[in-house]
């Protein structure tokens, strides 16, 4: 681009109407910032989560994968962002855990400052919520077992394949495109395990 392509672009994106050129640099949007950690709490039904911001909090807040972007309330007073999540209705993804038993539900939630663009200061937090199995006093216990192996001595498998022209009959000879066959597979010394 040449020095008086530039110019004149630089003229067209200051030039503000018929009172000529005025090109004003734009103040600096101060910044803004989740403080700390969120602070989760996990209900029954729904995650509660409550943030805290530097500054009076403009933007907006969303939770990631929901069905329904009306399935979740958020409350924002100055610098303190409130949210609550229902489990149903946001359809809360969970896993169930064995050691400890229980249910654990883990949702995302995007915190972004300005209304329209990605900043620098946008956070995403992803939050897990461990509901543990209340114990009743009795456990129930499955044995697990596990199969044995064959004797040394035993012989491994012997397997055959053949095609017959009928169930139970002579294998088939010469074929015709379309023909219908029968596979038959037949095997001895097999062994079966039980546990």
């Amino acid at each position: 681009m040449n020095w008086r392509f530039s110019q004149l672009l630089l003229l067209l994106l200051c030039f503000d109407g018929p009172g000529g050129v005025r090109c004003q640099e734009e103040e600096p949007v101060p910044r803004n910032e989740v403080l700390g950690e969120p602070t989760v709490s996990c209900a029954a039904d729904a995650i509660y989560v409550k943030l805290r911001t530097k500054s009076t909090f403009l933007g907006h807040v969303d939770v990631k994968y929901t069905p329904d972007k009306s399935c979740f309330q958020s409350l924002v007073t100055n610098n303190q962002i409130e949210i609550l999540i229902p489990h149903e209705e946001c359809m809360v993804p969970r896993r169930r855990s064995l050691h400890p038993t229980g249910v654990i539900l883990e949702v995302s939630l995007s915190v972004s400052f300005h209304p329209e663009f990605t900043t620098v200061d946008d956070r995403i937090f992803n939050m897990q919520c461990f509901h543990q199995k209340k114990s009743n006093g009795s456990s129930n216990s499955l044995a697990i077992g596990s199969p044995q192996p064959p004797p040394p001595d035993t012989k491994g498998p012997s397997c055959s394949y053949e095609v017959l022209a009928s169930p139970g009959g002579f294998p088939a000879g010469r074929l015709a495109l379309g023909q219908e066959v029968y596979h038959s597979w037949q095997c001895q010394n097999v062994y079966v395990s039980s546990f």
